[in-house]
């Protein structure tokens, strides 16, 4: 994990730069006394709830998650009773 910035602005800002100096891979922004940002080779099915803003970036491009990647991160959490 590499912080990313004070703000969401410039935590976006350093993602895209990460993803486009490390093509292939994909950069998540995560929050948690700070902003930042993490770099892996796959995403995580439980991606879509862990990141800020609803977005991931691959290839210095940001990219929304979608239906299905939602889907799979909620049918992959355990429900609590």
């Amino acid at each position: 994990m590499m912080e990313a910035g004070k703000t969401l602005d410039q935590a976006r800002e350093f993602a895209a730069d990460l993803s486009r100096k490390n093509p292939g891979q994909y950069v998540t922004l995560s929050a948690c006394f700070g902003i930042f940002a993490t770099l892996s080779k796959r995403l995580h099915v439980h991606s879509p709830t862990d990141s800020v803003g609803d977005s991931y970036w691959l290839n210095g491009q940001e990219r929304k998650y979608t239906d299905g990647q939602k889907g799979a991160d909620y049918r992959a959490t355990p429900d609590l009773f």
